[in-house]
């Protein structure tokens, strides 16, 4: 009389089941590197799959191969996109040095600029251009670096349009240094609005943080905010 065998545990679930677990384990440790799938990632993912497949069921050829023709893609883009990024990068140097020999060439000329800072040298003749609507206006003066208020002169009727305005005789009594400007409508409920510019002689020109900068004076003036170039 023959013994009834125990049933023995299923082989196939039991290689499936070691199976996820490697293949778990791979992904855990892609995912410690907290960074994008590269094509090592893969091919390292796609041999631990083959090598762990269970040999009764394994991989569908036909889904491997359009997982491979998908990788071969996203390479292809990636490399596109890396090739795009470096010629940007390579314009970009070429456009800057462009730029500053243009520039460059401005050394020893007058520029005007638009900009809320005026210099005040001492010499009596700054000038300050002002554009506007027209109207009775106040010229404010700030200290530079804290905004303070620290006085105000009425310019009395300005003209509709650019105005070239020496105002350093009426502000001879302030110590030379870098002040900041706004004008303003002189009456209560006028609609006038103005912008300032400051004129002088570039003196060189500097890279930084803003770009390249026109040195006219004590002040840096971004080559972006220049709005006219003379000789004198």
């Amino acid at each position: 009389m023959s013994t009834i065998a125990p049933i023995a545990p299923n082989a196939a679930t039991a290689t499936t089941a070691a199976n996820a677990a490697k293949t778990a384990a791979a992904l855990a440790e892609l995912n410690k590197r907290n960074q994008a799938m590269g094509k090592d990632d893969f091919l390292k993912l796609l041999i631990a799959q083959l090598k762990n497949q269970d040999p009764q069921d394994p991989a569908d050829s036909a889904q491997m191969a359009a997982q491979l023709a998908q990788f071969t893609s996203v390479e292809q883009l990636t490399n596109i996109s890396r090739t795009l990024d470096a010629q940007q990068t390579t314009q970009n140097s070429l456009i800057n040095a462009v730029a500053g020999s243009t520039a460059a060439n401005n050394i020893g000329r007058v520029i005007t600029a638009d900009s809320e800072l005026l210099e005040l040298d001492g010499s009596g003749s700054e000038m300050l251009s002002i554009t506007g609507t027209g109207g009775p206006a106040t010229l404010n003066i700030f200290d530079a670096t804290t905004g303070r208020a620290i006085t105000t002169r009425n310019m009395g009727y300005l003209g509709a349009g650019t105005n070239d305005i020496v105002v350093g005789q009426a502000l001879r009594g302030l110590t030379p240094g870098v002040y900041r400007v706004s004008v303003t409508a002189a009456t209560e409920g006028s609609t006038g609005t103005f912008t300032t510019a400051v004129r002088g002689l570039v003196s060189g020109l500097e890279t930084g943080t803003a770009g390249l900068t026109y040195a006219v004076g004590r002040l840096r003036i971004p080559v972006t905010a220049v709005s006219a170039i003379s000789t004198r």
